[in-house]
């Protein structure tokens, strides 16, 4: 959605994908306090009650509230003294707005955004003489007082996580509400200065409102309880649409658990449970994304790895040819989840033993983990076992050994020397030696040098 709002903007589209390439949760305040769309667009679908483009971004609306509040909390233990707290803001509002703030003197007034202030009262004068004058724009420097040993929204001090932090930043979470105390005009500066408190959630004509929501809704104000506040502004369209985008998401969770649960079946043997849930999760990804998604296609890799666990070899293969053929499109080639695909495909070769298709695939396993994970990952040490097996009862003995080594080297690293797994591999690479010296009988010239390399490593 936000590629298509600025399509015509390459500077945004450039923050858009640096956004999608390296935000993370515990980068929400930066990217708020960074000069892009974001801030823009979140801003204006909050006091707009743009509810299409809240959905989209409900995961950083998510972040910046939960990032606000641990701030907050973190003040609060850190605070031996809890002084009130003297903020501004510069801002141009529109003249029925402030005339509105003028009727409402002693009244409150509701922030549907998160308001960002600061401590220095010229940061805040320099955005104000950036505020276009017109007959429809007045000049506003807010001046808010916050006592923190009241109940009160949440705000943090942002300067160490800010993309700005000469700005002495103060924000203040969304939803908040503010008793307007008093309302100046400036006799000389052109603006006017508007006086307001931070409101405690306990001033007794607030809370009525805060218990009512609770009773109707049933819970603090969140994002998982925006249908029903649609429900009760009366916006019936809206609270449809966002019911049938939760209602996608539920089953995609569903799906989920299903691939969840059936892997851990699958971790404990349990492989007719393991198929159930595989299928549970392979029918509800079919029925919300279609058959050419990459999520569909994981559903059936892993049908088919169960499958194979069976024996049922055929109907694994199926599952397994119709996943690769979705991973290929939709994966990029070095996908760790095609890797496993392609690894599950070369164990129904090998047991069905047409070893050549079985090396094939272990060694496209083997390809892709190599260029992914760190050298001494176990799933490299995985493939490079399966591939010797596969070349062993292929009989290319000599190939199986150089694998088998590497297997062994790479498992040493991160297993006790008397692990089983170990300890197979040894059994292996003894097995390999005497079946390529019986294959070439000139090679058992290399039996010393070999054995001492097991002795070397603590495996003979």
């Amino acid at each position: 959605m936000c590629k298509q709002l600025y399509a015509d903007k390459p500077d945004e589209l450039a923050n858009i994908e640096l956004f999608e390439r390296e935000y993370t949760s515990d980068k929400a305040i930066w990217w708020y306090s960074f000069d892009s769309c974001l801030y823009r667009l979140l801003n204006k679908a909050l006091r707009y009650r743009d509810f299409d483009l809240l959905f989209a971004l409900r995961f950083f609306i998510t972040d910046l509230a939960r990032t606000i509040e641990r701030e907050y909390e973190q003040f609060l233990r850190l605070s031996i003294e809890r002084d009130p707290v003297k903020i501004f803001r510069g801002q141009c509002v529109s003249k029925n707005e402030l005339e509105l703030i003028f009727d409402n003197e002693q009244g409150f007034i509701s922030m549907n955004s998160f308001f960002s202030t600061s401590r220095n009262r010229r940061v805040a004068m320099s955005y104000l003489q950036n505020c276009p004058m017109n007959n429809d724009n007045r000049r506003v420097l807010f001046e808010i007082t916050i006592d923190p040993r009241l109940p009160i929204k949440p705000f943090a001090d942002i300067k160490e996580h800010s993309a700005y932090p000469t700005e002495d930043e103060i924000l203040i979470t969304f939803g908040a509400l503010y008793r307007i105390d008093k309302v100046i005009e400036h006799p000389q500066g052109g603006f006017h200065v508007v006086q307001l408190s931070l409101a405690s959630e306990n001033d007794y004509r607030l809370k009525e409102i805060y218990d009512y929501l609770k009773r109707t809704i049933n819970q603090e104000y969140t994002l998982d309880s925006l249908g029903k506040i649609l429900h009760e502004m009366g916006e019936y369209q809206h609270a449809l649409k966002y019911y049938d985008r939760m209602m996608h998401e539920t089953q995609i969770m569903l799906a989920n658990c299903h691939m969840g649960i059936g892997r851990a079946m699958y971790g404990i043997t349990s492989y007719d449970n393991a198929l159930k849930h595989y299928q549970a999760s392979l029918t509800i990804r079919k029925n919300e994304f279609g058959e050419s998604h990459a999520e569909v296609g994981m559903s059936y890799g892993r049908v088919g790895a169960a499958l194979c666990r069976q024996g049922e070899m055929q109907r694994s293969l199926e599952n397994l040819n119709r996943a690769t053929k979705i991973q290929e499109q939709t994966l990029p080639p070095n996908s760790l989840e095609l890797a496993e695909t392609y690894n599950t495909l070369g164990l129904a070769y090998f047991s069905l033993n047409n070893l050549q298709q079985a090396v094939n695939y272990f060694q496209k396993t083997l390809d892709i983990r190599v260029q992914v994970l760190p050298e001494d990952h176990p799933a490299i040490g995985f493939a490079y076992n399966n591939l010797s097996q596969a070349l062993e009862n292929d009989q290319r003995y000599e190939l199986a050994l150089s694998y088998a080594k590497k297997a062994l080297t790479i498992s040493l690293k991160i297993l006790p020397q008397n692990h089983p797994d170990v300890e197979r591999i040894e059994d292996n690479i003894s097995r390999m030696i005497q079946l390529r010296n019986a294959q070439n009988p000139t090679s058992s010239s290399n039996d010393d040098s070999e054995h001492l390399l097991l002795a070397s490593l603590g495996m003979n």
